[in-house]
């Protein structure tokens, strides 16, 4: 049985100006939708709290015009089985579209299995139009809307505790009625589903197709804080590291973004170029933004986090979460009172909370993709020297199905880097850039939130990285790159990799 938390549930359960009204047991009728949320509804303990009442029932029934009950269904069945002819009954016209949401409400604070609130989340679900936006009408369209906040305050739970219930429900729904039961815990039964979730993610990694090539990009050289050639709503993943503050020069002049004399004019440059990635990205989309801090006098600036409340206010995004890319090649310290930086910031933004997440791709990817870009490839697995365990890897970001927040070089960054992809970006490394990004540090973002022939957006496309990345696992790539010098080694690195049918396009616009 569910132990409820207090809760404040902000949609009003009662109308003040409604009436209480005496109605017969014989006008009233069940509503065949109760019983498909609360089907073993026990009347035992109500029936004696009644008889205790001098056979009262104090709460009265809400019922529609026509005599369905709304609320008050095991009240309605003590009344019969107690002979109790006439009960106190508040009528409500609610809409059939509306029927299952208000039954859920009136049940906020009552006792219930968790496999009734299960059906309240399902219902829920559907009634608010999840992935399809067909309620909002009961949003405030100024406000940004977690619904699956919302439906977990509803029915009285942690956001945490629905999602665990309903992956135990998904991998071992036995362990529901335990739960239910008193026989175990959500936490005991939740960990004993990643055995199975690892086995699914297995057999997943096994069957999961090796991408098509489709090679179809376009880089523009020029700056990306006009992006007329991108159409409104049309890119799903957005992946870029802008040049940082006062720490790379990249030969564009004074006006060049990380030039700027203050902290205070990068981050409103930076925040005013990056305003047309919002317009651009998909309603489903996501924004993987990769920046470092510096100092000032000796001071931490906290310029990421400064950009990333900016992007917030200004745009409306939705902060996901702050993934640590620890780094091995960090800039050393020439002052021994601070600290060797040894990581940098990864935000992952987007427009709302209903966007694309492929939880059981970027797992099998260590499995079954990486592979394809191993050397000797038709050679017997076993006998080959691996960076990675048979199975998830060496040092994988993830335990047991949870991907964790923390990437490290030890993880996906050195486990893959023995790649086909690395091995031709070494080859043809373009050494001049001051700040080339690690080949593989876009792969996960570019699994987790797209699907082959999405198209991958880079902004501060510099030599080409993510564009090859997203090429190799399947996706379009759009790029902006304003350095000449950039812009045609990522143009020399595309040609080598693919075999076009019409010559890339070039904006000669500045």
């Amino acid at each position: 049985m569910a132990k409820k938390k207090s809760v404040q549930v902000e949609i009003p359960v009662l109308n003040p100006n409604q009436k209480i009204e005496r109605k017969k047991i014989s006008e009233l009728k069940v509503n065949l939708k109760n019983a498909e949320i609360y089907p073993d509804e026990d009347i035992e303990d109500l029936k004696e709290s009644i008889l205790n009442n001098d056979r009262r029932i104090l709460v009265p029934l809400v019922i529609t015009p026509d005599g369905v009950i709304i609320s008050g269904h095991r009240r309605y069945k003590a009344a019969i089985d107690l002979f109790i002819d006439e009960v106190n009954v508040i009528v409500e016209d609610v809409k059939e579209e509306d029927m299952e949401f208000r039954m859920i409400q009136y049940n906020v604070y009552r006792r219930k299995k968790y496999s009734e609130i299960l059906r309240e989340v399902d219902r829920l679900n559907d009634y608010f139009g999840k992935n399809q936006g067909r309620r909002t009408d009961l949003l405030d369209s100024e406000d940004k809307i977690d619904v699956n906040a919302l439906i977990a305050k509803i029915v009285g739970l942690s956001p945490t505790t629905v999602s665990n219930l309903k992956t135990i429900r998904s991998y071992r729904k036995e362990y529901i009625d335990k739960i239910d039961e008193g026989k175990t815990s959500i936490v005991k039964a939740f960990a004993a589903c990643k055995e199975k979730i690892k086995v699914g993610i297995e057999e997943q990694a096994i069957h999961t197709p090796i991408p098509k090539y489709i090679y179809d990009y376009n880089i523009y050289n020029k700056s990306c804080k006009n992006m007329r050639e991108i159409a409104d709503d049309s890119i799903q993943l957005i992946f870029c590291s802008p040049p940082y503050y006062k720490m790379r020069d990249y030969k564009g002049g004074k006006r060049e973004l990380g030039q700027e004399t203050t902290p205070e004019k990068y981050v409103e440059n930076l925040v005013s170029i990056l305003k047309d990635c919002y317009r651009v990205m998909k309603p489903e989309g996501s924004f993987f933004l990769n920046l470092g801090d510096c100092k000032v006098n000796g001071q931490s600036m906290n310029i990421p986090h400064k950009v990333l409340s900016a992007l917030i206010d200004q745009q409306k995004y939705f902060h996901i979460q702050t993934i640590i890319w620890e780094k091995t090649n960090s800039t050393p310290v020439q002052n021994f009172k601070y600290l060797q930086p040894s990581y940098e910031f990864i935000f992952h933004l987007t427009k709302s909370m209903d966007y694309t997440y492929n939880e059981n791709i970027g797992r099998p990817f260590l499995l079954f993709y990486l592979p394809q870009y191993l050397e000797q490839a038709n050679q017997d697995i076993s006998k080959r020297m691996r960076p990675f365990h048979p199975i998830y890897g060496e040092h994988i970001p993830f335990n047991a199905g949870i991907l964790y927040d923390i990437w490290t070089h030890h993880d996906f960054l050195r486990t893959a880097s023995f790649g086909k992809i690395s091995e031709m970006l070494d080859d043809d490394r373009d050494h001049k850039h001051p700040a080339q990004m690690n080949s593989i540090v876009p792969i996960f973002p570019i699994l987790l939130v797209t699907k082959p022939d999405d198209i991958v957006l880079d902004p501060f496309s510099g030599s080409g990285t993510t564009a090859i990345v997203a090429l190799q696992l399947g996706c379009r790539y759009r790029g902006y790159e304003i350095s000449q010098e950039y812009f045609e080694t990522s143009i020399k690195k595309l040609n080598k990799l693919t075999i076009l049918k019409d010559p890339i396009e070039k904006d000669s616009s500045k």
